[in-house]
């Protein structure tokens, strides 16, 4: 399912286990999914990946992009139980990810991050 997709039925997805294409950012600690590239700044459009060491795992398995604002602005497919997110400006986060799947469209390289 893509970002735009759930957004736009979020009522009727709350609590459900989801797959999730995307866009990945991660941001300082705040690891997040967008539509695109083209959005990656638009927070109030994007799916909080709430996962307690996940900007870690990331770093270990992919490794941080060198001189940008983002240490990731990758394609990701992500699984996990949406839930309203709590932390602004996202709408909505992603909980209890069971995987995460990470592709460096530079160095089609593609990155198992979760399980």
């Amino acid at each position: 399912m893509r970002v735009q997709d759930v957004l736009s039925n979020a009522g009727s997805l709350l609590g459900s286990e989801l797959r999730i294409e995307g866009f990945l950012v991660g941001l300082g600690d705040t690891c997040y999914v967008t539509n695109a590239d083209e959005a990656w700044l638009d927070r109030d459009h994007a799916i909080l990946l709430d996962q307690p060491g996940l900007m870690q795992r990331l770093d270990r398995i992919v490794g941080a992009w060198i001189g940008g604002r983002a240490a990731y602005r990758d394609d990701v497919v992500v699984t996990g139980r949406l839930e309203r997110s709590g932390t602004d400006p996202f709408p909505l986060a992603l909980r209890a990810i069971s995987s995460l799947v990470v592709t460096r469209e530079a160095y089609a390289e593609t990155y198992q991050v979760l399980p």
